[in-house]
């Protein structure tokens, strides 16, 4: 017989999520799966390692072994280093799922088999279906943020949120579940009723309990690997295999629950889903906000008056409380002018404890601009990938806003990376005042100008990122262009050097105070008028 005749195996079912994204026919030469493009199978993530593991068969078997990758191979909810294969067999490569099924010998080859698109490679696939997801995501927050900002049927409205959740996640089990004052569950979205009243939760209390007790998101990607949790009465011996649960917090207390599971044997819940579901809940608790807000609206319009009342729901759209680095503090103001301000900021660290800074002003007032400024926020907190390259995160920005805001909105944005250490800065300026860098040695220095054209105007966008050496700086500032464009009695605006000239004199002062002292200095200038456009500062300081 020549052994260089490959005789048709099984084939490899290839999943991410729950959604199907190739097969492939398995022949007797072994083959590599890995991120490089070099593999016989490419698993374009960066969780995959570039050489991640290999399958070869072995007599009348399959065999799996890890190729000493990072994150390691999972077969049937076990972590191994290898494993012999069976057919029905599950091996995670997160956020991959391989299923192996069953020998079929009509089909030969060793190409992922589609229609139309039969011929596409097994690279070419998984790389369209990578960006896809991204994509599909974003769209979908798009259209659950435009639900938060237009007033209609609740019960709708929640609806939607859970219908997306399900679809996105590919989950068998989602409810969407409003928490009480007295610790009581409820849906949002009402079940099927039957005799005696409605349908279980079917979620596990010890799981609810602590997300709410924490505060935080909890991702169980293996529930009986999971000691804590395989103990729990509604989950011990049944067939939830991962769970996730998120909490919605819109004004410091969860007000809702966010529970998924999928079954075992499934591909679990990973950080991907965590991050969607996350995102899905800071939307979740605007719209609670808002719902809240405008319950209390004719109250508040005939205490403070509608602009302060509108002002609040902006409000609570910021960060609070403001994510510090080890290696300094941020902190953050905004003074809106006579309406609900254009302007925007944003504070995170990622999962390197990398500190990501983002001020932008949105063209227009009002409601539309607040609306972009949520999208911005929304698909930037989505995008806070440990391994995304710079430049491809400020060009996701862009094109979010290029294809999914109205065609005369655009936004002018400083968006700064700075590492764990505080070394460097990685800086993107896309039609934005440049920041203002203060030396150890007093000397104020302006930063990146304008690189690139607005967010918004065109795509892909026309604009580079820079570096700049972090260590050289004790502080760095942020602002939006009402700071400079202020003026006085005589016309005369604030302007940079005024800025520059206060930073250094106050840079003595903690960021609280320093942000308080600007603003005045800019009021004091405009007296008696008020400033007429929004301001905006945020802060980053070095500390030793």
């Amino acid at each position: 017989m020549n052994s260089s005749i490959d005789i048709p195996g099984p084939e490899l079912l290839v999943r991410r999520g729950l959604r199907e994204v190739g097969r492939l026919r398995l022949c007797d030469r072994p083959l590599v799966l890995g991120r490089a493009p070099t593999c016989d199978v490419v698993l374009p993530h960066s969780s995959v390692s570039r050489r991640h593991a290999e399958l070869l068969r072995q007599d009348e078997h399959w065999l799996i072994t890890d190729l000493g990758s990072t994150n390691g191979i999972i077969v049937n909810g076990q972590p191994r280093r290898s494993a012999q294969l069976r057919p029905g067999d599950v091996i995670d490569i997160r956020p991959f799922s391989l299923n192996l099924l069953g020998e079929d010998t009509t089909a030969q080859g060793s190409t992922f088999t589609f229609a139309p698109d039969a011929t596409m490679t097994t690279r070419a696939r998984l790389a369209v279906a990578a960006t896809s997801d991204v994509g599909q995501r974003l769209g979908d927050l798009y259209h659950l943020t435009r639900l938060v900002m237009n007033s209609g049927d609740d019960e709708l409205r929640w609806q939607s949120f859970q219908e997306t959740l399900e679809r996105t996640l590919g989950t068998q089990r989602c409810v969407l579940l409003g928490y009480d004052a007295t610790g009581g569950l409820y849906r949002l979205v009402p079940g099927e009723q039957r005799l005696g009243g409605y349908t279980p939760l079917d979620v596990s209390r010890t799981v609810v309990n602590d997300v709410v007790d924490s505060g935080h998101a909890l991702l169980i990607e293996s529930v009986r690997g999971e000691t804590r949790f395989a103990t729990a009465e509604s989950l011990a011996g049944g067939d939830t295999g991962s769970v996730l649960c998120v909490p919605v917090i819109p004004t410091g207390k969860t007000r809702a629950i966010i529970y998924a599971a999928r079954h075992f044997g499934s591909t679990p819940f990973n950080e991907e889903d965590l991050r969607f579901a996350v995102a899905v809940s800071d939307l979740a608790a605007t719209a609670i906000a808002r719902d809240e807000w405008q319950a209390q609206a004719g109250e508040l319009a005939r205490m403070r008056g509608r602009l302060e009342a509108a002002r609040e729901l902006q409000e609570w759209l910021l960060p609070h409380p403001i994510p510090q680095p080890a290696w300094g503090s941020v902190a953050a103001r905004n003074y809106p002018a006579e309406q609900m301000s254009g302007d925007v900021y944003d504070v995170c660290l990622d999962a390197h404890g990398r500190l990501i800074t983002a001020l932008a002003d949105v063209s227009g007032k009002g409601v539309p601009a607040a609306l972009v400024a949520t999208i911005l926020q929304n698909t930037l907190r989505l995008s806070i990938e440990p391994d995304l390259p710079f430049s491809d995160l400020i060009e996701r920005l862009n094109t979010v806003i290029y294809q999914q805001t109205p065609d005369d909105a655009f936004v002018t944005l400083v968006l700064c990376r700075w590492p764990s250490d505080c070394t460097r800065v990685e800086v993107a300026n896309a039609g934005h005042p440049a920041p203002l860098c203060l030396r150890h040695d007093g000397t104020c220095v302006p930063g990146p100008e304008k690189e690139g054209l607005a967010l918004g105007v065109t795509t892909p966008w026309r604009g580079r990122p820079v570096e700049l050496d972090a260590s050289e700086f004790e502080r760095v500032l942020l602002y939006s262009d009402g700071a400079l464009e202020c003026p006085n009695a005589d016309g005369e605006e604030f302007g940079r050097a005024r800025l520059a000239e206060r930073l250094t004199d106050c840079s003595s002062l903690t960021d609280e105070d320093l942000l308080v002292a600007l603003a005045e200095d800019i009021q004091r200038f405009c007296a008696p008028a008020e400033p007429s456009d929004d301001v905006t500062l945020l802060t980053v300081r070095r500390t030793p």
